[in-house]
């Protein structure tokens, strides 16, 4: 399983870098590019959803359950929401 894994992002890498390179040569690199970049970044953002969720859930639950180091869980949490 982890060698199609692999060969999958090496094959998306190579089909980028080609859209870049040879859109000239072949116009139908330019789409693929376009798509595989989009569903990266798509991926991307959902994936800093996610860990945003989690470290929030993890900090939040040691600040309410008085756990050791829960004042910089807490300051954690408050800088985060006040980046944002």
């Amino acid at each position: 399983m982890r060698v199609i894994t692999v060969f999958i992002a090496i094959l998306s890498g190579f089909l980028v870098l080609a859209g870049y390179y040879l859109q000239g040569y072949f116009p139908v690199l330019n789409g693929i590019q376009n798509q595989l970049l989009n569903a990266a970044i798509t991926f991307a953002g959902v994936t800093v959803l996610v860990g945003i969720a989690t470290l929030v859930s993890v900090h939040s639950g040691k600040v309410r359950r008085g756990e050791k180091g829960g004042i910089y869980s807490a300051l954690l949490v408050v800088s985060l929401l006040v980046t944002f």
